[in-house]
């Protein structure tokens, strides 16, 4: 009846439980959070900006209307002029449609468009950038969480080494100063755990602000994501060459020196001026009352203007040449942090299996010391040394695996990737 009672409420505790998966608390972030909000703002603006420069090829209508409350008026009678004060009103509608300017509207557009697509992978490089804090935070939750119960084992470590050598001091087989050592070690074990607690929560709580949303006592992480890395050569190459063609950054580089181009090439073409049509019906109200409509082509175009045109042409030409350099300078950097960020991955790699082996000669070490510290032929300080190397060499495994996911999610934002993977 008890092992009935026992699996109904494991049952029950799995079934209530939420594993928030990874995939899910990437999209309540990127739904919530208000840095990619505001990119959609930015994004949503560069699209009202094409319209708006479109719209120079629309017909251009415009109200307008005139009351005099007073107006002197000149009639010549006779050889002579004679004045009038009369009041009076106007009132009509003015077209105006630009008809050519020499490609220049047409550049401001492409222009527009170019800066349409930047802001496009601004929004996409945030989305990234987010991915990853979410990422690296929630495989910190996981190795907090596994940190507290090593942080646990170690206490009831001490706790067992404690009674032990009370026991053994009770006895008259052991010392004053083993008891009060093992002791001292316990309270350093309780101190211990609860620092990592508190970095849990405080891990936690960066979570819970990314992702708007807060963590129930019932939720739960998806561990399998702790998993050694394998390690392909082949891979590497591939994902060098994906991360020149999809990083984000790197392409807004491109786009910037065309964006300039283009602008560049529009504002040497305000040098020809513009044609356009202008019209004007109205009707007018004052001595007389009469209806006035005019239609007109027009030709402008800048005879003199202190030299304005040509150094605001010059200015957008040195800064396509400096978005040139940008992408060349950027690209070299983001070799540098790739291949770097590899040679890390395989450090790492060779680290894991280094502090395995670490862990299970330590272990085995403890058990062969504590044996012989019941036989009197070790010292607490050699028993204490033995757990506390156990101990270094289980965290550094934790923090290896951060490092190797931190690395991974580095290497993922560098090249641009949305998917979940790992280098093969």
């Amino acid at each position: 009846m008890k092992k009935v009672v026992v699996i109904l409420f494991l049952l029950i505790y799995h079934l209530s439980a939420q594993t928030l998966l990874l995939q899910d608390a990437i999209e309540k972030a990127i739904q919530t959070h208000p840095d990619i909000q505001s990119f959609l703002l930015r994004q949503e603006q560069s699209e009202k900006a094409v319209n708006s420069e479109k719209s120079i090829f629309y017909p251009q209508l415009l109200l307008h209307g005139n009351y005099d409350l007073i107006h002197t008026y000149v009639i010549p009678q006779q050889g002579s002029f004679n004045t009038k004060d009369e009041n009076g009103w106007s009132g009509g509608i003015s077209l105006h449609q630009k008809i050519w300017d020499f490609q220049k509207s047409n550049h401001l557009i492409k222009a527009a468009k170019k800066n349409k697509e930047i802001t496009a992978l601004l929004l996409k490089d945030a989305q990234n950038l987010m991915k990853t804090k979410v990422k690296s935070i929630y495989v910190l939750l996981i190795l907090n969480q596994k940190a507290i119960e090593i942080y646990k084992s170690n206490l009831k470590s001490k706790e067992a080494f404690y009674k032990q050598a009370r026991a053994l001091r009770k006895q008259g087989l052991k010392t004053k100063i083993d008891e009060s050592r093992f002791f001292a070690a316990l309270q350093e074990a309780k101190e211990s755990l609860s620092k990592a607690k508190s970095t849990y929560r405080k891990s936690k709580i960066d979570f819970e602000l990314l992702i708007g949303e807060q963590l129930t006592q019932d939720t739960t992480l998806d561990i399998r994501l702790l998993q050694k890395p394998a390690f392909n050569i082949q891979e590497i190459a591939r994902l060098e060459r994906k991360m020149l063609k999809t990083n984000p950054k790197l392409h807004i580089k491109v786009l910037q020196e065309k964006q300039n181009r283009i602008r560049y090439l529009a504002t040497k073409e305000q040098n020809y001026g513009s044609i356009d049509l202008a019209g004007d019906l109205s009707h007018i109200d004052t001595l007389s009352a009469y209806d006035s409509k005019s239609l007109s082509l027009q030709y402008n175009a800048p005879i003199f203007s202190g030299g304005k045109i040509r150094s605001e042409a010059q200015k957008l030409k040195i800064a396509a040449q400096i978005s040139q350099q940008e992408y060349a300078s950027f690209k070299k950097i983001l070799l540098k942090e790739f291949r770097g960020y590899i040679e890390d991955l395989k450090s790492l790699t060779y680290a894991i299996k280094t502090l395995e082996a670490q862990i299970n000669v330590a272990q085995e070490n403890k058990k062969l010391l504590l044996a012989r510290y019941k036989a009197g032929l070790s010292t607490y300080i050699e028993i204490l040394d033995a757990d506390a190397l156990y101990l270094k060499a289980n965290l550094a495994l934790l923090q290896t695996y951060l490092q190797i996911d931190n690395t991974l999610y580095q290497i993922e934002y560098l090249t641009g990737e949305s998917d979940d993977h790992q280098v093969e």
